[in-house]
Formats: structure tokens, sequence, C-alpha cells
């Protein structure tokens, strides 16, 4: 314990489940307290704010980043019971016109003026309004691809075929992964979480058909499609993804 609190490594622990514990030497000074998930687009906006030299430097900002899944519970816990442990947050396109709708959040009629909306992908900007009005300024968003290596396919004499199914996707891995000299086929998201695994899982069950909800709003998880992209996903994880150690 002694080698892993002298490392840093408790402290890293502990942030990535959202517990930030100040040194008793160091006197609190106001911050802005920011809590964010730990993806490329936070990092990327840590490194820019170091090095452009805005009028919030790295001292003046506290940054809490932290598993997505983690921060999602304490800005929910915070805002239902209207705390104040973040001044700003990420939030994702899933919350906000949940949250607005609550009168969690307040609208933002004139976007900043060096904020081009117009710059904003459509779908992006929709996500963040409720009821007419942005709750939300995008800065980052996602998609689902797939990728794969020309080299390995050529070197096995593969084709990918004209239209790709996660079956075929699955087969053609089998052919060209090799555990053994740690090679292999697919490499998917597995960890359990809404902007994780169920980024992936939702964008399958929407290739086969299915959807959340039916145009009555009744859940239809236990739909033939939802049961065929789950039986696919953990079948592609299993036979074509690395050894998962669990403790």
């Amino acid at each position: 314990m002694a080698s892993l609190e002298a490392d840093g490594s408790i402290d890293t622990i502990l942030k990535r489940y959202g517990i930030f514990i100040e040194p008793e030497n160091v006197v609190t000074e106001r911050k802005l307290i920011v809590g964010a998930p730990n993806i490329n687009g936070i990092e990327t906006a840590i490194r820019y704010l170091n090095d452009s030299g805005t009028t919030f430097p790295e001292q003046d900002i506290q940054w809490r980043v932290m598993e997505e899944s983690i921060l999602r519970k304490h800005i929910q816990g915070d805002f239902a019971v209207n705390e104040t442990q973040f001044d700003l947050v990420m939030l994702g396109n899933f919350e906000v016109p949940i949250w607005a709708r609550n009168g969690w959040l307040l609208p933002f009629p004139e976007p900043p003026s060096n904020y081009d909306m117009k710059d904003i992908i459509p779908i992006a900007k929709h996500s963040n309004t409720y009821e007419g009005e942005v709750y939300g300024l995008p800065f980052v968003g996602e998609t689902t691809l797939t990728f794969y290596r020309k080299d390995l396919l050529q070197n096995a004499d593969i084709s990918l075929p004209k239209q790709m199914t996660y079956r075929n996707l699955s087969a053609i891995a089998m052919e060209i992964q090799d555990p053994k000299s740690q090679l292999y086929g697919v490499g998917l998201r597995t960890k359990v979480g809404w902007g994780q695994n169920m980024a992936l899982i939702g964008t399958m069950v929407n290739t086969y058909g299915g959807s959340w909800f039916d145009e009555d709003m009744k859940p239809l998880l236990t739909s033939r499609s939802w049961e065929r992209a789950i039986k696919d996903y953990v079948s592609i994880a299993v036979n074509n993804g690395p050894q998962v150690n669990t403790i």
C-alpha cells in the first residue's frame, strides 16, 4: 500500500471512481471545477487550455475526470438534490433533453460570439435541443465505424464482401487471428456502460432492424433483433477478441 501511495496509484484509482482528495498542505482557492469523462476529446481540451494561454490557466481549473458511468452517477445525483459539486459538466446527448424537461438546465438563447452554431452537425444540435431551445453546446461527437487492416487481409488472401455482416466479420477475423502471437481478430468495446459497450450494441440492434421501443413506447428488448444482436456481440467478443481476465 505504501508503494502504491508513493507512486500515485492509489490517487489514480480514487479519481477513476470519482473520489478527489486535496492534500492537507494545499491552500484551497476558488477554482472552476469541471466534471468530465476520460475521453480523447477532454484530453485534447485540457492540452489546448494548458498551451493556448487562455483566461482559464491550468491552476484555475480543477479537472475531475473519471469514467463515464461514474461521472454520470455523480452528476445525476448532484442535479437531483441541487448540489454544487461541479461548476461545469460535460453531459451526453441522452441527458440534455431529459434534464431540460426536468428544469435542471437553462437554455442558451444566444451562444457565445466565438461559437459557430452553423458549423455544428444538425443531428448534434437537435440532440441538445428541447422545445426549440438549445440547452447544450456540442464540442465533440462520436459515431460507430469499423476499421480493418488491409495488410492482414492481403496476407491471408481475403477480400471483403460487398455487403458486410457481423457474421462475415467474425468469420474473417477467425481466419486472420493468431492469439498465440497476440494477434486478435476484433477489438470491441466490452466494458459495461451506456457510452461503452451499449454504444456498439445499440448500433448492432439497429442493423438487425430492431429498436429500443416501438411507436407506443413499449420496450422491445425481448425481440428477435435484440436476441440476434446480443448473441453475435457476445460471440465476436469471446471468439475474436482478447481474453478478458476478471477479478
